[in-house]
């Protein structure tokens, strides 16, 4: 036998019996942590039970329904590049997660569900009613101290603060095709203030992280608020409607900004930290796009801000050098404004006190 053949051999013998090692497990709204065994006739109910035993390449199967969740902690356990740990919805089916009894008196983060580990993805929840209980954000899904996760096709609702949360030493996370609406904070000190549909809280230089694909709406701050982070945020193909309101209705709530983009924690100086590329900002409360004192240069491709409360774009804080490409602005209440620095290319407004066109 030949060394390549005993080489391609090896190889075939070591990738199936890896395949082999791995496990699916599954949990339902009518599993026994305690006389299950994973299996699909014998399912856990908590996501918590299932991660004992998680390992590198593992699939935990969420059956569909409603659990009423304590807080569930995704921590401590890792899959890899080739063979991410996955949580993701049975086929067909939609599990529900939402708040059970008491967090109050629980440690921070008060979510239902909080990643601290890499390589995860989970796909298909719905994670929802997390409602506050003093003046603490409730969030719906944090990443906190989290690498290289996927958070795919989620829907995250009515929860007592931000939707999605990424927080501190977080890098190379992607959130893809997710919907976060009508996620409000009434009891928070600064009424309103603390409830986003995404949020990137206090994400140091030199990571970077993604949103790609998503939609937020009705949330009484901001859709997006990368707020006091010095990291790269590429957000692309993503929504954000009727943002800075009392959910469902036109009363005026948070900042309401469809995409915020400050502040950053630190002076970045002209590297561009931020990019937003097809991405449409609709009735927002305040404005479209804003810089938000973020100390650092962004770049705008193949935007539109439409019907935005005041500014369709602001990008004039701290005389940063912007690239700004192929934008409209259309029908917003205020002026766009840029700094004299910034490169601009077939933008369709006006700039700097000249009124938006009709």
């Amino acid at each position: 036998m030949s060394a390549l053949l005993k080489n391609v051999i090896g190889i075939i013998i070591f990738s199936s019996s890896y395949i082999l090692s791995a496990n699916t497990y599954y949990v339902s709204p009518v599993g026994n942590d305690l006389t299950g065994t994973g299996s699909i006739n014998s399912p856990w109910f908590t996501l918590n039970r299932a991660w004992k035993l998680i390992a590198t390449g593992d699939t935990i199967y969420m059956r569909g329904g409603t659990y009423n969740y304590g807080k569930q902690e995704l921590i401590g356990k890792n899959g890899s590049p080739e063979d991410l740990i996955r949580i993701f919805a049975y086929p067909g089916e939609t599990p529900v997660l939402k708040k059970y009894g008491k967090f109050a008196g629980n440690y921070w983060p008060r979510a239902i569900l909080r990643i601290s580990g890499n390589y995860i993805h989970i796909k298909g929840l719905e994670i929802c009613y997390n409602t506050q209980e003093n003046n603490d954000a409730y969030y719906g899904l944090i990443i906190y101290n989290g690498n290289n996760n996927i958070c795919e096709s989620l829907n995250v609702h009515h929860n007592g603060g931000t939707g999605i949360s990424i927080e501190n030493n977080s890098n190379d996370n992607l959130i893809l095709n997710c919907d976060t609406h009508h996620n409000s904070d009434p009891l928070s000190t600064i009424k309103y203030g603390n409830a986003d549909g995404i949020g990137l809280s206090h994400v140091p230089a030199g990571m970077t992280n993604r949103v790609r694909g998503c939609r937020f709406w009705w949330n009484s701050d901001d859709g997006i608020d990368p707020f006091g982070s010095d990291s790269r945020l590429i957000i692309d193909n993503c929504w954000s409607w009727y943002n800075g309101y009392i959910p469902d209705t036109f009363l005026i709530a948070g900042d309401g900004n469809g995409f915020k983009l400050g502040k950053s924690a630190s002076d970045m100086g002209n590297i561009i930290l931020i990019s937003v590329s097809r991405c449409v900002s609709y009735k927002n409360r305040t404005a479209g796009f804003h810089q938000n004192n973020l100390r650092a240069s962004v770049e705008l491709f193949n935007n539109t801000a439409y019907l935005n409360g005041t500014v369709g774009f602001w990008l004039n804080d701290n005389n940063k050098p912007h690239v700004i490409k192929n934008n409209i602005s259309y029908k917003n209440e205020s002026y766009c404004y840029l700094t004299a620095e910034s490169e601009l290319l077939s933008n369709t407004f006006f700039i700097n006190n000249k009124i938006n066109p009709e």
